[in-house]
């Protein structure tokens, strides 16, 4: 069995951390909130009533008097944070370093910005439905009348629509990425449209599509050579020379070669799902 020792005691009055409104009870508890939630935590965290809580009720004096001057001459957060998380110790160097590389990112954002940042780790990592509702979320919080956010709002909306290719539900991104098109204007964002309705779309619906489009020929005909490149580098690849060199499996072995056929297409898929991502 292991056995996992706490640093210091676990408090019986919990600390609120500003801005993410999350109670925590020990300094492990601390950190894994920092590590979770690194992109939302701000200089706010550095106040004396938190300097008070890690004395009186984690009973860690020699950490409060380490804390004490960063809080009072105006030291970094994430020099802050750093001393926390080489105190507490529970994370390896290589973990602690890419919290605080985020930390110092978010430290000049706003808090919207940051908010974002939060959820695009989510998208890095694949967490396409998890992404997907936190986007939207955001996307309530932005509002429809502050014209200064327009720009971020676009981001929101080009990033909801990788998720939804993520996930291969390509008429949301398709829809998404029109709204992100519609509010920046930007050439990139009409070439992910367009390529989320090919996705969609059969090769006849999508022809008839784009020839309702005559003001975009350029970028549509720009789409279409990234994606005969696309498909010259599969028929060049590995997988669809062992597709060729193994089509007589369909008469011998049938399980097996439709086992391959459907490695193949995803393969395919995702191919241009990162022709959408760039």
């Amino acid at each position: 069995m292991q056995i996992s020792l706490c640093v210091g005691e676990y408090a019986k009055i919990p600390y609120c951390i500003p801005g993410l409104e999350v109670n925590v009870y020990s300094v492990e508890e601390l950190c894994y909130c920092f590590k979770e939630n690194a992109y939302l935590v701000d200089i706010s965290i550095m106040n004396d009533a938190f300097l008070d809580w890690i004395e009186s009720e984690c009973k860690l004096r020699d950490l409060c008097l380490a804390l004490y001057p960063m809080v009072h001459k105006s030291g970094s957060l994430s020099g802050f944070i750093g001393l926390i998380f080489k105190y507490v110790g529970i994370y390896s160097e290589e973990e602690v370093n890419e919290v605080l590389e985020i930390v110092k990112t978010g430290a000049g954002l706003s808090t919207i910005e940051r908010r974002k940042g939060q959820v695009d780790r989510l998208l890095a990592n694949k967490r396409y439905a998890a992404a997907i509702r936190n986007y939207k979320i955001l996307l309530e919080n932005l509002g429809d009348e502050e014209t200064d956010l327009l720009p971020i709002k676009a981001k929101v909306y080009h990033n909801l629509g990788v998720a939804y290719v993520g996930l291969m539900v390509y008429s949301m991104a398709s829809n998404v990425f029109e709204t992100a098109f519609k509010i920046s204007g930007d050439e990139d964002e009409l070439r992910c449209f367009l390529a989320a309705k090919r996705l969609e779309m059969s090769d006849g619906d999508y022809i008839s599509f784009v020839a309702g489009l005559p003001e975009h020929y350029n970028v549509t005909m720009k789409l279409e050579k990234e994606i005969e490149a696309i498909q010259r580098e599969w028929e060049e690849s590995t997988e669809y020379i062992l597709f060729n060199s193994n089509i007589s499996l369909r008469s011998v072995d049938r399980a097996r070669y439709i086992d391959e056929i459907d490695r193949m297409g995803r393969v395919l898929k995702e191919n241009y799902r990162r022709s959408i991502g760039d």
